[in-house]
């Protein structure tokens, strides 16, 4: 499917302000799929990905507040924040997707999966892990990460700055968290992640019960677009299996 022709443009209101999304409409009785981008990025971050999947998916991309065309209030920008917004998308929707989320999206998605129910979640080099190896975040340098969001193009100074600056204490991943989390996992992680440890993506795999951990080779921290085709694959592979297990389910 191309990013530029088989999407739609569409905006949902939220309390925080409106959230821009794409959708590409599935077969009927497909599962809908939620993709989630990382820190900075909007659904572009996509374009590689859904260029390599079937067309008879139903799949939403959507910009997180503060990015893309999505609102950009002036708040403090906690996960939690974020978390809600997807809530109320989900809720106005009136839909139970399978969630892909990338680095703060997959923050994001595993938080809300240790709350909400869904159908099932891909966490792909998710950030958010409490590590005090990483000043109890997995970004490290805080100033560096800034500079290097900063450089991709449409960002709001005020909200890349309040979210790398919020105090996540309490809505950083740990055992307990992930262990709240009962959906079908997919956890995707590059062999050659500079920016999260694959020891993280070894972590999550241990405390979400049931998660099954794939390693790509040759890929950094965004395997969705520089092995596309790859995470495509994998992707595609894991909605099989949950497809699988919902007809013996029936049977």
């Amino acid at each position: 499917m191309n990013y530029e022709v088989d999407f739609s443009d569409n905006y949902a209101e939220t309390k925080y302000g409106k959230i821009f999304y794409k959708q590409h409409k599935g077969a009927e009785k497909s599962s809908p799929i939620i993709f989630i981008h990382g820190l900075g990025a909007d659904t572009r971050s996509w374009l590689r990905t859904v260029d390599s999947l079937v067309d008879n998916l139903d799949i939403y991309l959507i910009d997180l507040l503060g990015h893309g065309k999505s609102d950009a209030p002036n708040i403090d920008y906690k996960v939690n924040v974020q978390v809600s917004v997807l809530r109320e998308f989900i809720e106005k929707l009136d839909i139970n997707p399978i969630i892909v989320g990338h680095s703060y999206g997959g923050w994001v998605t595993a938080l809300y999966a240790s709350l909400y129910d869904t159908q099932a979640i891909v966490l792909e080099d998710s950030a958010g892990f409490y590590n005090e190896d990483y000043s109890k975040n997995t970004y490290g340098e805080k100033e560096i990460l800034y500079k290097k969001v900063m450089q991709l193009a449409g960002n709001h100074d005020y909200v890349i700055k309040s979210i790398i600056n919020s105090d996540n204490t309490e809505f950083y991943l740990n055992k307990e968290i992930l262990s709240k989390i009962k959906t079908p996992t997919l956890i995707v992680w590059g062999r050659d992640d500079e920016t999260v440890s694959i020891d993280i993506g070894r972590k999550l795999n241990e405390y979400i019960i049931g998660s099954k951990l794939t390693i790509i080779e040759n890929a950094g921290h965004v395997s969705h677009y520089s092995q596309s085709e790859i995470f495509s694959k994998t992707l595609t592979e894991f909605l099989q299996f949950l497809k699988g297990k919902q007809k013996s389910k029936q049977c």
